[in-house]
């Protein structure tokens, strides 16, 4: 939980923290069916409550804009679990010409990303992770479409090749 105390149009933000974080998490984690991407969900949504704190009494209703950054933040760090699964998925079927349950956990799948070089790797995170287009990945790495075109067949080779001697 956040102990940061600042104080705002509406009280202390301690305070504020204290009365809606356990109700918060525990609606985040039913409704995810996930505690822990629930508790990082809802410390997100409360950095960013916090970073406006000084405004909230401009907010129509301060409890309803929590909650709807938190369920943003959930689906958020959903899209980018299964963007990681989907990832596995294609390479593993690249491997066995099958499309097979993921082998490795989301750990692994670091582990995995962390051994490529570091263009490969931004690229590759960028586009497969954080669901950027290559389009955006050019723009965020400050280069060419096709140069991220480029790592991201290396990256995709890369670990195509790493997964097959896995195997």
């Amino acid at each position: 939980m956040l102990i940061l105390i600042a104080e705002g149009p509406n009280g202390s933000f301690d305070s504020f923290v204290q009365e809606h974080s356990a109700r918060l998490v525990r609606s985040l984690s039913l409704i995810s069916k996930d505690p822990e991407l629930a508790w990082d969900a809802a410390q997100d949504a409360f950095l960013k409550l916090y970073l406006r704190w000084d405004t909230v009494g401009d907010l129509r209703d301060p409890v309803a804009w929590l909650y709807r950054v938190a369920l943003n933040r959930c689906s958020d760090y959903r899209r980018i679990v299964v963007r990681g699964r989907r990832l596995t998925e294609r390479l593993q079927g690249m491997s066995t010409g099958l499309w097979t349950e993921p082998r490795l956990a989301d750990t692994e799948l670091a582990l995995t990303f962390s051994a490529l070089p570091r263009r490969q790797r931004t690229a590759a995170t960028l586009h497969y992770l954080a669901d950027m287009s290559t389009e955006e990945v050019a723009q965020v790495m400050g280069v060419s479409r096709g140069t991220v075109d480029r790592h991201l067949f290396r990256a995709r080779e890369a670990l195509r090749s790493s997964m097959e001697a896995q195997s």
